[in-house]
């Protein structure tokens, strides 16, 4: 292990840099493969450190506008629980699909059964269903094909 990355922040940049440029990151998709990129200063560690400081405690690294790059201008630490979490699922489903996770989610489908079905992690259901809940967001009803498939299968959605 190098002193570099001894630093409290090396993990942070490494970490940004991997979802921005490495086509093998679990979360390149929705961040290099969306066209984020890494500003070409901040490609030195030391450049990345000096325009962010030192991150307080209980925070992360965050981006203004989750449609642009990493940058001294668009980035700031900001606390976890503030940090936009909906990017990850939203890149991956369509509205269509989300509300029919909350609708199965707010009819005591089991979260693993619809993570399997939508091919999304059980955290990623857990995370749709929490914010139709926070939102105040009446689920939509489901297709009619889907309602069917509750009906003739006991309860069972797949």
């Amino acid at each position: 292990m190098t002193a570099l990355s001894k630093h409290p922040l090396y993990a942070t940049w490494s970490a940004m840099q991997q979802r921005c440029n490495n086509t093998s990151h679990k979360a390149w998709a929705t961040h290099g493969g969306k066209g984020i990129k890494v500003d070409t200063l901040w490609g030195c560690f030391g450049a990345f450190t000096m325009d962010m400081g030192a991150r307080p405690a209980g925070y992360t690294l965050q981006r203004r506008d989750t449609a642009e790059n990493y940058s001294r201008i668009n980035c700031f630490w900001g606390p976890t629980t503030t940090q936009p979490r909906s990017d990850r699922w939203r890149a991956a489903l369509t509205d269509k699909q989300v509300s029919h996770i909350r609708w199965l989610g707010a009819h005591a489908c089991p979260k693993k059964k619809i993570a399997t079905h939508f091919r999304v992690s059980p955290q990623t259901v857990y995370k749709i269903c929490q914010h139709a809940h926070r939102a105040a967001c009446q689920p939509l009803c489901p297709p009619e094909s889907l309602i069917n498939r509750l009906i003739h299968n006991n309860g069972a959605a797949f």
